[in-house]
């Protein structure tokens, strides 16, 4: 079981923490100086260093199962709700279904850029100067999703969403359920648990 750190331990880590000690080289400048990143979990790490009560969730949006992709929704804020707090981020991703963690695994990443943490912070240069050489490259190199759903004005679910949970009770061998009378906020919910559940049991194969 892991250890819980108090505000007095988890205050003394986070000083003597030094992002730049993770940083790794994925490349080479023209100049033959290194292109750095900022590996996602340490940047995750230096989330709940910074911000130990910050909520951080993550759904699926869309499963392309014959293109086999999956798009990604993180979602993240320090207060009671997304709507009320100055610190906060959200971000997409998309990536292959096989690699369903590592997809969701970079979309909270880049939440974690929203407030602060990310290579250009931790080299402490200026935007200008990382916009091709760090985090936003890989971003501009990437096909634009679709437009994604939102919630409709009277709360009912997308037939994205419905779409998407027949796909995954049918990949978790579950019998396609009666979605009727559920809201945006319940099928939002149920996408998160058989996310859950198919990362589980890939896991477990």
């Amino acid at each position: 079981m892991a250890k819980i750190m108090n505000d007095e331990q988890r205050l003394a880590i986070l000083e003597a923490y030094d992002p730049q000690e993770h940083l790794i080289a994925v490349g080479r400048n023209k100049d033959n100086s290194p292109v750095l990143y900022y590996p996602a979990a340490w940047r995750l790490y230096e989330l709940r260093l910074r911000y130990p009560h910050f909520t951080l969730e993550a759904e699926i949006l869309h499963m392309d199962e014959e293109k086999g992709t999956v798009i990604i929704k993180a979602i993240g804020y320090d207060g009671l709700d997304y709507e009320s707090s100055n610190l906060k981020g959200t971000a997409m991703k998309q990536g292959r279904i096989m690699e369903l963690d590592k997809v969701e695994t970079k979309a909270k990443s880049r939440v974690a850029r929203d407030v602060g943490i990310g290579t250009e912070y931790a080299l402490d240069m200026s935007e200008d100067e990382t916009d091709a050489r760090h985090d936003d490259k890989p971003v501009q190199q990437e096909r634009r999703p679709k437009p994604l759903p939102q919630p409709t004005n009277d709360g009912s679910p997308t037939e994205q969403q419905m779409s998407t949970i027949a796909k995954l009770q049918k990949q978790l061998g579950e019998p396609q359920s009666n979605l009727d009378g559920l809201s945006f906020e319940d099928c939002a919910a149920l996408l998160r648990e058989y996310s859950q559940r198919l990362q589980e049991k890939r896991k477990s194969a």
